[in-house]
């Protein structure tokens, strides 16, 4: 089992994303806000002037991406699942603000819905 962390600078591409892990077979997700600490520094610790601010928000530029968290059964899942998100964010995740993908192993669970779909989802 691995925890799949998915970080989207697109956030309109978020919808996309978890409709294809629904159709990998990875069915929970979490969702949250995040923040780079180039933007934190950027935007938080240096001055923002109200013009800059009310900019931001007429454009609909977010300094937030959006963070995806789930447990993923195996690793057929996991490699489906950032070949998919690549392609939904362009082909190449190298490309600066594409985002980022990365798995750690989870040795122990309790909770959640995953044992609910382990048997419906071959792993090859």
């Amino acid at each position: 089992m691995y925890a799949m962390f998915v970080v989207v600078k697109n956030t309109k591409k978020i919808k996309k994303i978890v409709n294809a892990l629904n159709e990998i077979g990875i069915k929970g997700a979490t969702i949250i806000d995040t923040m780079g600490g180039g933007n934190y520094y950027n935007n938080y610790l240096g001055s923002r002037p109200a013009i800059g601010s009310a900019l931001r928000t007429i454009e609909d530029v977010s300094i937030f991406n959006k963070t995806i968290i789930s447990i993923v059964y195996c690793e057929k899942h996991v490699i489906d699942a950032m070949d998919a998100i690549e392609a939904i964010l362009g082909g190449d995740m190298k490309k600066p603000n594409s985002g980022i993908i990365f798995t750690v192993p989870v040795v122990a669970f309790r909770g959640g819905e995953l044992e609910k779909y382990v048997g419906q989802y071959h792993c090859f």
